[in-house]
């Protein structure tokens, strides 16, 4: 089970939300009756957007439950992805813009790709492995870890809780989140792969905006990876996602501090 989160998962998230759409038939209507939940520089987000992201979310996820922290993480998504389409409209990447005022899903969905393709362009100078990367990520490969994650929204329920822990040695075991056993190469979240050789049964805290966390090392196991030489391309690959998505992650944080976002209510 992989920890979900909207920073590293963001634009994975983004990118299966829109290709989920892509047979929904009409996008949410611009009504001047429906309630408008937040704007992102002036351009409203409706509560029909929300309710119509979460029901996709909980019929690909039919367990899952609609919850405030659920319904906070969506709108989040919904933010992100109106930030990235506001800038592809602004670099040119789309032209008509009437047609722009309409948007369609399908026009949504390749606009987007075609501007973390952009992106991705802009940071090639940026995305060279290291040998030394390559042998760091490798002996990672030879552990398996079972994570306890806590993750909130709210810095100072997570900070109360740290402060238990650090009191009582102790936490109600209801709050935790299991994640694992995990190899490093299924790992998709920064926060876990930064606690990845964390002490066992240590709790640390960790941020990664807007979620905070706590995180603890529950057990390591030992595990044989094949020899290096034959998994070489696939670390290369993973390195060089991972230093793809952590440079749109930093962009896109980069964004959200400049833009004009309103949450006018939960």
């Amino acid at each position: 089970m992989k920890l979900l989160r909207s920073s590293t998962l963001l634009f994975v998230g983004i990118l299966l939300f829109i290709a989920a759409l892509s047979g929904c038939g009409n996008p949410p209507s611009a009504a001047k009756n429906q309630n408008i939940i937040a704007t992102v520089n002036k351009e409203p987000i409706l509560a029909s957007e929300l309710k119509q992201d979460l029901a996709i979310r909980t019929r690909q996820a039919p367990l899952a439950k609609v919850t405030p922290q659920m319904e906070a993480e969506q709108l989040n998504l919904i933010i992100d992805r109106k930030l990235i389409i506001q800038e592809a409209i602004h670099r040119g990447l789309a032209r008509d813009e009437k047609f722009v005022n309409t948007i369609k899903t399908f026009w949504e969905q390749t606009l987007v790709r075609e501007f973390l393709d952009h992106k991705k362009q802009e940071f090639a100078g940026q995305l060279s492995v290291t040998d030394q990367e390559i042998q760091q990520y490798y002996s990672n490969l030879g552990r398996r870890v079972t994570f306890m994650v806590l993750k909130s929204l709210d810095k100072a329920y997570i900070d109360g809780v740290y402060s238990q822990w650090k009191q009582l040695r102790q936490i109600d075991p209801s709050v935790w989140q299991i994640v694992g056993p995990v190899g490093y190469s299924e790992i998709d979240s920064d926060v876990l792969r930064q606690a990845f050789d964390a002490p066992v049964n240590e709790v640390k805290p960790a941020a990664d905006a807007p979620n905070y966390y706590l995180v603890m090392v529950k057990d390591r196991q030992d595990v044989a990876p094949q020899p290096l030489e034959v998994l070489r391309p696939a670390i290369e690959r993973d390195l060089v996602a991972m230093k793809e998505q952590r440079l749109l992650d930093e962009w896109l944080k980069t964004q959200r501090a400049q833009a004009d976002i309103k949450v006018l209510r939960p």
